[in-house]
């Protein structure tokens, strides 16, 4: 888990507000939008999050690809505005936007001064961005240019193909990145009706963080991006993940240098709202996060010369996956691929350490401290939680990871991580 927050209840001028924990709180506006603030008085910054709960889940063969061409194109024009990020950066604005399989984000940081100003801007995307032939050409060059860095990042090419293993039928199985070809052939036309199908108010979670005064915060929000309306329209239906019924086991050559193998070992994994999501997350912090994890520590006894060994365990809201990457040199692939299935099959039988158990603890808590230093970080903190999960998910978590007992990881690792659901692939030099 990466992320984490909050919630109780009144009635104001129509706004539901619900009590977040610490000074956040959460709020209904009157077109059922919802809007997390939470005040840092001590900072002359303000971060506006708008997290849209569009990613590749929402995409099908054909569209694959199109939340990030969305994402690209907005926040550039709208109606009555020519060049949005021209006036973002006139407010000295840090703009950020990004998309992955579950919600695509777009947050500004800038001095408090301008709250209102930047709440407008975003209200009148909301309302009323615009999509043309000659911005859908600018993106689709832009993004084309982005996929030839990617493809120089070994670990995106391994997810790539780990995904198109492991998800057959659920969209999970498509990288949020697009691909050259689908770019190609999407239009303006596209763009713009899987905006209006994505931002519609049950779909948007906004988050203000930072410096602001409540009542009038409340107050411009009730009536400006509170009030718009837009029909919502469902987004393809998909059917649930089924199970392998036998392991899959690949070997592959990649163009990346002829000195590096590159090893994935990944199993099925629990949705951010499971309760083994906790123990999950102990789980994959014990075994690769850090030189002292116990992959790194127990792999280079049957391969000293490993470059590096990590874990990975994205939170999504539908079941994800669980994935242990290594590199090392190519006559060591086959070993360090036994050596992780071998320490996976010990913590089925065995219970992890207290002291193994207690750092993974001690690293999560840190990560979450970390998750909420300033207005920005705090903003995807509570954001991710509002459209993931539950608020109040994020308010236990800390006290969920300090729960976590020996057997409940050990069940865990015999629920998921068994050879039967095994997906790995190994990349040999060409």
């Amino acid at each position: 888990m990466k992320i984490n927050s909050l919630f109780a209840i009144l009635l104001l001028a129509g706004i539901t507000t619900a009590s977040a924990g610490d000074k956040s709180e959460a709020v209904t506006l009157p077109n059922g939008m919802t809007a997390i603030l939470h005040s840092f008085p001590h900072t002359n910054v303000t971060c506006v999050a708008l997290f849209a709960r569009a990613g590749s889940i929402c995409e099908t063969d054909s569209t694959a690809g199109i939340t990030r061409f969305m994402e690209k194109s907005l926040f550039r024009m709208t109606g009555s505005r020519r060049d949005v990020r021209a006036e973002l950066d006139s407010y000295g604005g840090d703009f950020q936007s990004g998309v992955n399989q579950d919600f695509a984000v777009f947050a500004v940081t800038a001095s408090g001064a301008f709250l209102f100003p930047i709440l407008d801007l975003f209200n009148d995307v909301v309302r009323d961005a615009r999509f043309n032939d000659s911005l859908a050409a600018d993106v689709r060059l832009e993004l084309t240019r982005r996929l030839e860095e990617e493809r120089k990042n070994p670990d995106v090419q391994i997810l790539s193909r780990y995904l198109s293993l492991a998800f057959r039928e659920h969209p999970y199985r498509f990288m949020p990145h697009g691909s050259a070809e689908g770019f190609r052939v999407l239009t303006a036309a596209d763009v713009r009706r899987h905006f209006e199908m994505a931002f519609v108010p049950r779909n948007l979670v906004l988050v203000v963080t930072g410096q602001f005064e409540r009542a009038g915060l409340i107050d411009r929000l009730k009536n400006g991006i509170g009030r718009f309306e837009r029909e919502s329209r469902a987004f393809s239906a998909w059917r649930p993940e089924s199970r392998h019924a036998a392991a899959v086991d690949v070997r592959e050559r990649h163009g990346f240098g002829p000195n590096v193998a590159f090893v994935t070992v990944g199993w099925p994994a629990p949705a951010v709202s499971d309760p083994a999501t906790v123990a999950m997350d102990v789980l994959v912090t014990a075994l690769g996060n850090g030189q002292s994890s116990r992959l790194n520590r127990q792999i280079r006894v049957s391969a000293p010369s490993l470059y590096s060994v990590w874990s990975e365990y994205r939170t999504p809201r539908d079941p994800g996956f669980i994935r242990i990457t290594a590199a090392c040199p190519p006559a060591d692939a086959d070993s360090v691929r036994s050596a992780i299935l071998r320490e996976v099959r010990i913590l089925q039988d065995d219970l992890m350490p207290e002291p193994e158990m207690a750092r993974a603890k001690r690293m999560l808590a840190a990560t979450e401290s970390f998750s909420r230093e300033g207005a920005t970080d705090y903003a995807n903190y509570i954001g991710y939680w509002a459209t993931m999960a539950d608020l109040d998910l994020a308010r236990q978590y800390v006290r969920r990871i300090r729960a976590v007992r020996q057997e409940d990881v050990r069940n865990t690792v015999r629920t998921f991580m068994t050879d039967e659901q095994r997906v790995s692939i190994i990349l040999m030099p060409e």
